[in-house]
Formats: structure tokens, C-alpha cells, sequence
């Protein structure tokens, strides 16, 4: 897990979100999003599995690999409407 704040901080910086936006995305507090970020806390399994699915990366890569990769981003798909239409996040 040593490499997720920085993958989440990777991720966030390629979308091109601000920690607002995507606190507000997974419904947490931009203080969450900065804690994740400076590895002074460890995101729950529910949020580890939102940020995956947002970001389109497995959980496995997420917290296991270096960011190296590039995002595939889909603006107009939201955790939330995966998580409205039924299926898992």
C-alpha cells in the first residue's frame, strides 16, 4: 500500500480534478482526500474500490503499483450514477 497516496494523487492530477471535486465525488471531505494523498491515512476498502472504478484502474493496481500508467477518463461517468444504475463500485 506504499504506493497508493501517490497513485490517488497521480490519478486526481491526470483528471484533472481539484481535491474538492473529487471528494465531492466520493462523497468525503476534501480533508479526507489530502490525508489519503499525504499517507496519514489509509482509505477504507469502499473508497479504495470507488476510486478504482472512477479512475478505471483495478484496486490491485491502485494500491500495489507505482503510477506509471495512463488514465482513461470518462467525464460524464460518475461513481455514483454506476453505483444508481445497479452495479457494484
Amino acid at each position: 500500500m506504499k504506493h497508493l497516496p501517490n497513485n490517488i494523487r497521480v490519478l486526481r492530477s491526470q483528471a484533472d480534478m481539484t481535491q474538492r471535486e473529487l471528494a465531492d465525488e466520493l462523497g468525503v471531505d476534501q480533508q479526507a482526500i489530502a490525508r489519503w494523498e499525504s499517507g496519514r491515512v489509509v482509505p477504507r476498502l469502499e473508497a479504495v474500490t470507488a476510486l478504482a472504478t472512477l479512475f478505471t484502474v483495478s484496486v490491485g493496481d491502485l494500491v500495489t503499483l507505482k503510477a506509471s500508467y495512463k488514465l482513461v477518463w470518462e467525464p460524464d461517468f460518475t461513481v455514483q450514477q454506476q453505483q444508481q444504475s445497479g452495479e457494484a463500485a
